[in-house]
């Protein structure tokens, strides 16, 4: 493929501060086109919670979490063009429901949220040990 007709990689980063900023500047070295995009549970000083390295970082855009899934998906497929997006990653803790959310309703690779209770440590524990995965056992009660 030409370099002239190829497109740049793009990917969502949910609620990138902290070390979600961090990944949002590995991201933008590597080439992708990244839009942030924010959960209505980030506020605006949160925002700025980013390491010394990532302050000045300049998104392709950002995205504030709209009144329905589906409405930011269409926020963040406009916000994210010319680019198709690639992958949608969770930033921060925060952005956990979001992301799966949102990378399922674009088709994309996913945590899903067909389980309700997926982000319960002994559910995970659970799945794990029917899949032969290794796992930390959970402390004594």
């Amino acid at each position: 493929m030409r370099a002239s007709t190829q497109q740049q990689r793009c990917v969502a980063i949910v609620d990138p501060i902290s070390t979600g900023a961090c990944v949002a500047v590995e991201a933008t070295k590597r080439g992708y086109a990244v839009v942030a995009v924010w959960s209505a549970v980030v506020t605006k000083d949160l925002r700025n919670m980013v390491p010394e390295h990532a302050k000045g970082l300049r998104y392709h855009a950002q995205v504030d979490e709209g009144e329905s899934i589906e409405a930011t998906t269409q926020l963040l497929r406009k916000a994210a063009a010319p680019h198709k997006v690639d992958a949608v990653i969770c930033g921060a803790e925060t952005g956990v429901e979001l992301a799966d959310r949102l990378s399922q309703r674009s088709g994309l690779a996913s945590n899903g949220t067909e389980l309700g209770n997926r982000r319960d440590k002994h559910t995970q524990q659970q799945a794990s040990r029917h899949t032969c995965l290794a796992y930390p056992p959970s402390p004594p009660s």
